[in-house]
């Protein structure tokens, strides 16, 4: 084994190996808004995607309400790719979901991740997911 950890210090095997290893997916932010595009809940896991600060990330929730508001509603959840992220959003009754992510993110492991996120507000909201509930 002590040739695998002194292989790690080269520089170049550890690029390497790194380079093997798939990136460890990850979520941006994940967003409830109500049907006028204001802020029900938000959780951002990237500050480079929205900010740290309130301002930046409400006028990037502005801008993502935007995109997808125009969209036909449907049961389904669906893919919108905007700025270099992957939004994938569905509307429940009168409440918008998002989960997103960077534009390298597999858009099948966000939309997992969505599903999970409908089946616990289902859950927690007696499945009467709304902006008051």
């Amino acid at each position: 084994y002590m040739g695998i950890f002194s292989c790690l210090n080269n520089s170049t095997s550890h690029q390497y190996i790194m380079n093997l290893i798939a990136p460890i997916p990850r979520v941006g932010a994940i967003l409830l808004l109500d049907n006028e595009g204001k802020r029900i809940a938000s959780r951002y896991y990237d500050a480079q995607l929205a900010g740290t600060d309130a301002k930046t990330q409400m006028a990037f929730e502005k801008k993502v309400f935007g995109k997808t508001s125009k969209l036909e509603a449907r049961a389904d959840s669906s893919i919108v790719v905007m700025d270099n992220v992957v939004i994938i959003h569905k509307l429940l009754s009168d409440v918008y979901v998002y989960v997103i992510g960077d534009d390298k993110e597999n858009e099948l492991l966000l939309l997992g991740i969505m599903n999970a996120l409908e089946e616990c507000l289902h859950s927690i909201t007696k499945s009467q997911v709304t902006k008051n509930s």
